[in-house]
């Protein structure tokens, strides 16, 4: 009854953290299916874990174990309940394999294989779900298990105390599994960030940008499990910003005719070439004068506009710095950059 109530509040509030994000929730219900978990891994500690545990070592402290007499309805439960927690773990792996594949999760080393991507997975994956099944249903089986001995212990015995004890050891089990899931769930809402591995190579991916000097003050963010924030400081080298703009000027737009930047690069070249006669008649002016202020007068205008070309340069060197990081992170739905120039 307790599994049934569970997986059914389960599925009621993980369909409307699949709605799509609005104004109240710009960044989406995502965290809603932290919060469903957590509560649900709350429920299960007390109800599939401390009652049964409790229960149980009061009869054992009161020696009050009942002979078992009636075995067949509680063998077939068991094995009942082995066969659906043993599908629901090779559903679940397969789940896990597939995610883990997809978030670039792989094992400490090669010759692990798959159930090092799985373990992997359980340490660092995003989809809680998927980690709560198939511990879930690993732990089921093994209670199974457990269940199936206490009752041959029991029925070779004759005494009730094997089977009490073999509960006592299945709600500990659930309590273990219900701890890690509400450990896992509860840094999720504290707002979890990217593994470490994967933030590295975002900055390595970053610094390895023509026009970016240096990066600073990495922050990660991840939402729910198809949301990601993304915050850095960005040191731009300026020389390479101008060097960028003035070829290309040279590139034709068929080279790449999907990419913006190289359009408006074009733009702002051209433009820029064609104020490099004013800088020259500015410049003769100003040296003509005396005054130091009037100097700075005379070209203050060129300075205006080549400062107007920078920062449109600098803007597309942004936008080009995202769309790095979206094809990085192209395995979340969302992804919420932002860069701050240092």
């Amino acid at each position: 009854i307790a599994d049934v109530a569970n997986y059914s509040y389960r599925l009621i509030e993980l369909t409307r953290s699949a709605r799509q994000r609005d104004a109240y929730h710009p960044y989406g219900y995502a965290p809603l299916r932290y919060i469903t978990a957590d509560r649900s891994f709350v429920f299960l500690f007390f109800v599939g874990g401390i009652c049964p545990l409790v229960a149980g070592v009061r009869e054992l402290a009161e020696l009050q174990v009942p002979v078992v007499d009636h075995l067949a309805a509680p063998l077939v439960v068991f094995l009942a309940s082995a066969l659906l927690e043993g599908s629901a773990v090779k559903a679940a792996y397969r789940e896990i394999l597939s995610q883990a594949e997809k978030e670039q999760i792989t094992g400490k080393s090669s010759r692990s294989g798959d159930r090092g991507r799985v373990f992997a997975y359980l340490r660092e994956g995003r989809d809680v779900m998927s980690t709560a099944t198939f511990t879930e249903a690993s732990s089921g089986v093994l209670g199974a298990g457990v269940g199936l001995f206490g009752l041959g212990a029991s029925w070779y015995l004759q005494s009730g105390v094997p089977d009490v004890c073999c509960s006592i050891v299945m709600a500990s089990m659930v309590c273990g599994v219900s701890t890690f899931l509400m450990r896992k769930s509860g840094n999720a809402l504290l707002g979890q960030t990217l593994p470490d591995w994967r933030v590295e190579a975002l900055v390595w991916k970053l610094q390895d940008h023509p026009s970016v000097e240096n990066v600073y003050d990495v922050k990660t963010e991840m939402v729910g499990t198809d949301t990601v924030r993304f915050k850095a400081e960005v040191q731009f080298h300026p020389a390479a910003i101008t060097d960028r703009v003035l070829q290309a000027r040279g590139k034709t737009a068929a080279a790449d005719p999907a990419d913006p930047r190289l359009a408006a690069y074009q733009v702002i070249s051209k433009r820029l070439h064609d104020a490099l006669p004013l800088l020259q008649q500015r410049a003769l002016d100003a040296s003509a004068r005396a005054e130091a202020q009037e100097r700075v007068a005379m070209v203050t205008p060129w300075l205006c506009k080549n400062n107007d070309l920078f920062y449109e340069a600098l803007v597309w060197e942004l936008k080009d710095v995202e769309r790095v990081l979206r094809g990085e992170l192209s395995d979340f739905r969302n992804v919420h950059i932002d860069l701050e120039p240092w």
